[in-house]
């Protein structure tokens, strides 16, 4: 293993191109340097599997608040028409106006009040996904359970007891 890694190294003349003589290095090497080369490269795709594990920590999300919610009341003033929450814990607002229609994605922070509540972090407006100018970073806010069957989001003092919304 290590002397494939030694050669590896050691051929590599230009760090530009190393494609030649590296090349030439890693066939040598195939026997032992290739099986410790492949070892070595499956690390860094081991070292990226904790970070799905920790997505995969976020599905603390509870079950209640998970898929698609519709803005309920008549009147909507500058809210999203459309939330959707992933087990994942990746919240997507949707938003469409006489302006045009803006995304914006955020993340579930923390579950809070014994799973009735979840907060998220600031939303990033998903430029890939917008098409108005007026798209803007909604703040950080929270969801909380408004039963029988609807979501409440609360996104500061000014606005009350904030947005009800129902299952889509």
């Amino acid at each position: 293993g290590n002397p494939g890694g030694a050669g590896g190294t050691g051929t590599g003349t230009d760090p530009a191109k190393g494609s030649g003589a590296a090349a030439g290095g890693a066939a040598a090497g195939a026997g032992a340097g290739g099986a410790q080369g492949g070892g070595s490269g499956s690390t860094p795709g081991g070292a990226g599997t904790p970070g799905g594990g920790g997505s995969g920590g976020g599905d603390a999300v509870p079950s209640y608040f998970v898929g698609s919610w519709n803005y309920a009341a008549q009147f909507n003033i500058d809210q999203p028409v459309t939330v959707t929450i992933a087990r994942s814990g990746a919240v997507r607002l949707i938003s469409d106006s006489n302006m045009g229609h803006c995304e914006n994605i955020a993340k579930v922070v923390s579950v809070a009040s014994g799973g009735s509540r979840i907060n998220i972090g600031s939303a990033a407006v998903d430029k890939s996904k917008s098409n108005s100018q007026f798209c803007g970073v909604l703040d950080a806010s929270f969801f909380t359970k408004s039963e029988p069957s609807g979501i409440q989001h609360n996104v500061g003092p000014s606005h009350g007891e904030g947005y009800y919304y129902q299952r889509s």
